[in-house]
């Protein structure tokens, strides 16, 4: 145990036991064409119909969830307006206390 030296975190690893990503193409496959069929349960079509709604809701809202591109730029303006003030401030200030 040192003071300078600190431990790196574990990494979390999970690696399945077995995936079969033939086999999970095949099934998306077989569920589509029962559902163009009409020969899928309830709850199968409930399932798929929550997979593709899922998140389309913010997708499709302007302005729904704000991106980072619009937020970064309301800081730097923020960060713009401040130094202005701090500016204008500090030239009152000098010109004051100067002449």
């Amino acid at each position: 145990m040192s003071f300078f030296k600190q431990q790196k975190p574990r990494k979390f690893e999970h690696q399945p036991i077995y995936y079969d990503a033939q086999k999970e193409a095949r099934q998306e496959r077989l569920q589509k064409v029962k559902a163009e069929m009409g020969l899928m349960e309830e709850k199968e079509l409930k399932k798929d119909y929550e997979k593709s709604i899922r998140g389309s809701f913010r997708e499709a809202v302007p302005g729904g969830s704000r991106s980072n591109k619009q937020h970064n730029s309301n800081k730097m303006l923020r960060i713009i307006v401040v130094l202005f003030i701090i500016i204008i401030v500090a030239y009152f200030l000098v010109s004051r206390y100067a002449g």
